[in-house]
């Protein structure tokens, strides 16, 4: 008999969706990178649907409500379906084009690296639909979104 027990209690607030970034483009520092195999390979590794994926985490930079936040990509870069492994090195490359890097050895290689990002709300996910460089001669990281309210600094 176990000596643990636990009673749930109703939650005060959702916070289903607090976090989430609204849509909008984002200037952003990738701040973490991670390579591994889903769970599905973990179990069996010929099943449909095991692979590898690797994950970018990208921190908002852009003045505004949503800086500090961290938007998350994972890139299905091996898989049983061949279509996901395309739609992953198709966005890999366009990531890599923005950071003007026509390659990298090491995941590490793409750290603290800025770009600007276009997101999209698909449920409960935040997608990125685009990848840009940072334009020459934007000084001060911008945001556009439809959920900033900050008040201007005058």
């Amino acid at each position: 008999m176990s000596e643990f027990s636990f009673v749930a209690e109703e939650p005060q607030v959702d916070y289903s969706n607090e976090s989430q970034v609204p849509d909008g483009e984002y200037r952003v520092q990738i701040t973490e990178t991670m390579y591994s195999e889903n769970n599905k390979k973990k179990e069996n590794p010929a099943q449909t649907g095991a692979g590898e994926w690797l994950m970018v985490a990208f921190e908002i930079i852009s003045n505004g409500n949503q800086r500090g936040e961290t938007v998350k990509n994972y890139f299905n870069v091996v898989h049983t379906n061949d279509k996901v492994v395309d739609i992953a090195k198709r966005d890999l490359s366009r990531l890599c084009n923005a950071v003007g890097m026509a390659e990298f050895k090491e995941h590490d290689e793409l750290l603290q690296k800025q770009l600007l990002i276009k997101t999209k709300i698909n449920g409960d996910f935040v997608n990125i639909q685009k990848y840009s460089p940072v334009p020459n001669d934007e000084s001060e990281p911008v945001v556009s979104s439809s959920n900033d309210t900050e008040e201007p600094p005058f």
